[in-house]
């Protein structure tokens, strides 16, 4: 819900200009700087492509561009559950040997 004290923030993505809401508190900042630097990387991505094949025109590439984040973003969420399973598996495995061991101590 937007509120009137948010901060707008204009960035600009294959020459049209955006629009983004984003609430005052103490992560102002940083949702500020996210915004703009990932404006810049869209930007990037897209001026790359356009200069790598000059027949593809920018809703083209802007759609080329979101696939690529899309993939990458999957494949980050993937990773991420990989690695979260690994280590729900090990706190598991530590907590069964702790238990083991406090029963050693305990003489049970």
């Amino acid at each position: 819900m937007a509120k009137d004290d948010d901060l707008i923030v204009n960035v600009f993505i294959a020459d049209e200009k955006i629009s983004i809401r984003i609430q005052r508190d103490e992560n102002q900042s940083d949702e500020e700087e996210i915004t703009r630097r990932s404006a810049k990387g869209i930007n990037d991505m897209v001026r790359e492509l356009m200069m790598s094949n000059p027949k593809i025109d920018k809703t083209k590439a802007l759609a080329v561009v979101a696939l690529q984040l899309a993939i990458n973003y999957d494949k980050n969420i993937s990773s991420s559950e990989k690695e979260l399973a690994a280590m729900v598996t090990s706190l598991e495995n530590l907590r069964k040997n702790i238990e083991e061991e406090m029963l050693i101590i305990n003489g049970n």
